[in-house]
């Protein structure tokens, strides 16, 4: 009886074999009908058994079934998780056999994901959604890397490295980012974007010996770079080094007298020491080397605008009892916002879309009374934001 009942068990684990063998068939044959999630279901089987969950072909089997799923847009909504299964599959079955059968379409497969997962943090990176971008930028870069070491590609990976940097570094990632410019740096790859965002790190973090090292060492190769300029004049204006900052400006203007971002930047520093005269000046200079830059019009509105906000903040500390200091006051600020209107309205003008802007105008016109341009730049505003 004993032997008859081992017999019976023996039959039993047989054909629990031969039918998750079945299953893997089956997954594969169902894929190649488009049947998806009767292959999901299959494949999803044949990984829970031990027999063939340990074979590279259910692997492959089950990352081509997902990256079907992910290519098709309705399965796509339904799994959102189909990409990163695929990814994990087709490196699953690498890991049970890196000389498996299946090893050429494994690494095409895997491009093909890389592709994707980049694609994935193009729309939330403009969106400034940088955690989610610098998750799928970093995806695409991991398996880059991945594919240089199991397949021996010696692919040169500058592009997902790069925006997964610049996400973390938006996001405030700061040791990721710093991890992954370095490691383009270390490949010899470089652009005046990474030595500025470093500089930008490393000064957010109070590093200013860092910042003006990183700094310098990108300069001396991109001389007229922009944003390594204006990362050179925040370490100054951070350590409040003014002076320095107002003669390496000069300098740089004498040199590049068309250059509009230089007088802009010195206005900048002229309005760090509170000297409106000469920051007004500079950025008149600005709008006579180019008559439509919005970032000179912005900034020399919101300068005006800013000491009028200065002086509305000294009202409202004033006793009940100082009314003749509040009238006079009262004066001098109106005056204020009234000089910064034009500019502003300039700034408009040239980006139509600028809600900052749009958010400065809807106050001043709400301070001067102007109802009926109130009420058109709230349309506008609300047109704006959709």
């Amino acid at each position: 009886m004993k032997k008859f009942v081992l017999f019976v068990t023996s039959l039993v684990l047989s054909f629990n074999v031969f039918s998750q063998s079945s299953a893997v068939v089956s997954a594969w044959n169902y894929i190649k009908s488009g049947e998806m999630e009767n292959a999901r279901t299959s494949i999803e089987g044949a990984t829970q058994d031990s027999k063939t969950a340990a074979w590279p072909k259910t692997w492959f089997y089950r990352a081509t079934i997902y990256l079907s799923m992910y290519d098709d847009s309705v399965m796509r909504k339904k799994h959102p998780e189909a990409l990163s299964e695929a990814i994990k599959s087709y490196e699953k079955a690498m890991e049970l056999n890196p000389k498996n059968e299946f090893k050429e379409q494994i690494q095409q497969g895997l491009i093909e994901s890389s592709f994707h997962t980049f694609n994935n943090g193009v729309i939330p990176y403009n969106n400034k959604d940088y955690a989610t971008a610098y998750a799928s930028f970093r995806q695409s870069a991991d398996i880059n890397q991945y594919l240089n070491t199991t397949f021996n590609m010696k692919k040169v990976d500058t592009l997902s490295t790069l925006y997964a940097a610049n996400a973390a570094a938006k996001g405030k990632k700061y040791d990721e980012a710093t991890q992954l410019y370095q490691q383009l740096l270390d490949q010899k790859i470089m652009m005046p974007d990474i030595y500025s965002n470093l500089g930008m790190i490393y000064l957010a973090q109070g590093d200013t010996t860092k910042a003006t090292n990183i700094i310098s060492e990108g300069s001396k190769m991109y001389p007229q770079d922009e944003g390594l300029m204006v990362q050179e004049l925040n370490v100054y204006l951070f350590s409040k080094k003014y002076d320095e900052a107002i003669t390496k400006l000069n300098a740089a203007i004498q040199k590049e007298p068309k250059f509009t971002a230089l007088y802009i930047n010195l206005a900048n520093v002229y309005e760090q020491q509170k000297d409106t005269v000469n920051a007004r000046k500079t950025y008149m200079q600005a709008l006579q080397v180019d008559p439509k830059s919005f970032d000179a019009f912005y900034r020399l509105g919101a300068m005006y605008y800013n000491q009028a906000v200065e002086l509305n903040n000294q009202m409202n500390k004033l006793d009940l009892n100082a009314q003749k200091k509040y009238d006079v006051l009262k004066v001098d600020r109106d005056q204020l916002f009234k000089a910064a209107l034009p500019y502003l309205e300039q700034a408009h003008q040239i980006d139509l879309k600028d809600m900052d802007t749009m958010s400065a105008l809807k106050e001043l016109y709400a301070r001067l009374n102007m109802m009926d341009k109130l009420n058109d730049i709230k349309q506008e505003m609300d047109a704006t934001k959709g």
